[in-house]
């Protein structure tokens, strides 16, 4: 796929499940829903498997996969991740994304997540409670299945360790600590049109330090993050605003709103008017929610 992402249609092609148990978490696990937790459950497909989805295109999420078997190729505009099995993938169904598993199996634990302002495009990271998350989700499948009703005791209290376990899980997603004042300058100071040069008089390090560590730990260089973190800021803007292009564009840092419709389009693969016509289509629609499985 060429760097400019761009998912038309949604679509997933499998060669067959060869398991799938799944919950929702309202009314099967409230103690998860009111966690910001909404589905999981565990899959066993057969590869080749291809999961395409457009950005706004679904109830807005973010998606947890814990990998444990199968290797994912995961692209979203303008980048491209290797998931191995042991790792987490944390996506953004504000995106644009193309997951494919070439061949195998492809056994993986999923959660489906409401949406979080700060989460970014994608993260693929070493998991740390992949066990004691798979060890949880048996026990709770058992519960739904045994005892009927929302209210058994024992499930809030699965329901509740489970949460507090994706919780920690999610926390380990990156930000690296040598960076972390990157991020927080950049959150805290949107209109600044930062250059590698200027980033790094301000963290206190090198241009090449600074470049090295973003490449490293990030996968991407410094004006990527910087576009990264201005774009999706406008996104939300655009989203859960009224506010005009080109003030949302005066913002960070763009002086018109048309040198900003250009940076943003060739960034996320969007023009800003289309990111708050789709936004604004789906919250007036009223259709069925997609499986869990299929998320």
């Amino acid at each position: 796929m060429s760097s400019s992402l761009k998912i038309i249609s949604n679509s997933t092609k499998h060669s067959g499940y060869l398991s799938c148990s799944s919950f929702r978490s309202d009314p099967d696990a409230p103690a998860l829903a009111e966690r910001g937790i909404r589905n999981g459950g565990i899959a066993v497909i057969r590869a080749p498997y291809e999961m395409r989805r457009a950005g706004g295109s679904e109830n807005r999420h973010v998606t947890l996969w814990l990998i444990l078997e199968g290797t994912v190729r995961f692209e979203v505009p303008g980048r491209r991740f290797t998931a191995p099995p042991g790792s987490t993938l944390v996506m953004n169904s504000d995106v644009d994304r193309l997951c494919r598993v070439d061949s195998g199996i492809f056994r993986h634990i999923y959660f489906t997540l409401a949406p979080d302002a700060t989460a970014g495009e994608a993260a693929v990271y070493p998991s740390s409670y992949a066990s004691e998350i798979g060890s949880l989700l048996p026990m709770l499948f058992r519960e739904i299945l045994e005892v009927p009703g929302s209210g058994n005791e024992c499930r809030r209290h699965l329901g509740t360790l489970l949460a507090d376990y994706l919780q920690r899980e999610l926390g380990c997603s990156p930000a690296p600590a040598r960076l972390k004042h990157l991020f927080e300058l950049l959150e805290s100071d949107m209109e600044t049109l930062w250059s590698t040069a200027s980033l790094a008089k301000e963290l206190h390090m090198s241009p090449s330090l600074l470049y090295q560590l973003c490449r490293t730990q990030c996968g991407r260089t410094p004006g990527e993050i910087v576009r990264e973190v201005k774009f999706r800021y406008a996104s939300e803007l655009l989203r859960r605003t009224d506010d005009k292009i080109d003030s949302i564009a005066a913002s960070i840092g763009y002086g018109n709103a048309f040198a900003f419709s250009k940076a943003f389009h060739k960034f996320t693969g969007k023009r800003p008017a289309e990111v708050r016509k789709r936004n604004r289509e789906f919250e007036s629609s009223q259709g069925p929610s997609r499986s869990a499985a299929e998320m």
